[in-house]
């Protein structure tokens, strides 16, 4: 099974999840995880508002972890794009979208490219046209140092689809053959780990230390709150 941490060994990457959550979640991981410079997001499924909300909900804010992010959006026919959205004139407009890729990959540098979802983006177009898109995306991307991942549903596509799709990418990672881990003693954690640890980690007491500080902080702030209360009504 390979991990997060080796993502840009790759080139490619089909990434197969059972839920929208997890997937959004594996990205997160993976940007965090390497040394990425910028992040692109080729949207199929939702726009680009809709995907940077998506993240917000599901704590995956992929936007926060660069300054350089660009959303090539390929379903919204819109026109007016900015320096962080690019409009393409519709979901088979490859030329728009490979030149914005390649254009942004020149300019940030060391990029993850995040194709959302296959199974939106194969809808518009031949199959075998896509694949041959695919495949050369791929090499390019590769080319440049960079690494692109291709989200699917898991179990969405027929076995000869599957197959097709998997030998057209260097690596498929299956998300439910990953552990998510928390650190279990945070004063040995490296930074790494702690910047791992999500909110729902310490309330689920999968980290209780860190649940036992918070719960004593905000104790403590009670007191200094009703202390502080009573020598304002005394004096």
């Amino acid at each position: 099974m390979e991990s997060f941490e080796d993502i840009f060994t790759h080139g490619s990457v089909l990434l197969c999840g059972h839920k929208e959550k997890d997937l959004y979640e594996a990205v997160y991981q993976a940007c965090l995880n390497a040394p990425v410079e910028g992040v692109i997001w080729v949207c199929y499924k939702h726009p680009p508002d809709a995907v940077r909300a998506l993240q917000s909900r599901y704590d995956s804010k992929v936007y926060k972890l660069t300054d350089d992010m660009l959303f090539i959006d390929m379903i919204s026919d819109g026109t007016d794009s900015s320096s962080d959205v690019i409009h393409c004139s519709d979901p088979t407009d490859y030329d728009c979208m490979l030149r914005s890729i390649y254009n942004a990959i020149g300019e940030f540098g060391r990029c993850v490219i995040v194709f959302d979802d296959m199974k939106e983006a194969m809808s518009h177009d031949m199959f075998g046209r896509f694949v041959k898109m695919l495949r050369g995306v791929n090499n390019n991307i590769q080319r440049m140092a960079s690494v692109s991942i291709y989200l699917a549903r898991s179990g969405i596509f027929d076995p000869p689809t599957e197959k097709i799709l998997e030998i057209s990418v260097n690596a498929v990672i299956e998300l439910e053959d990953i552990e998510e881990t928390v650190p279990e003693n945070v004063f040995s954690a490296s930074w790494g780990d702690l910047t791992r640890i999500r909110w729902r980690d310490v309330f689920s007491l999968n980290v209780p230390v860190l649940y036992l500080l918070i719960t004593a902080l905000c104790v403590t702030n009670v007191i200094l709150a009703i202390t502080l209360s009573v020598v304002i009504s005394r004096s």
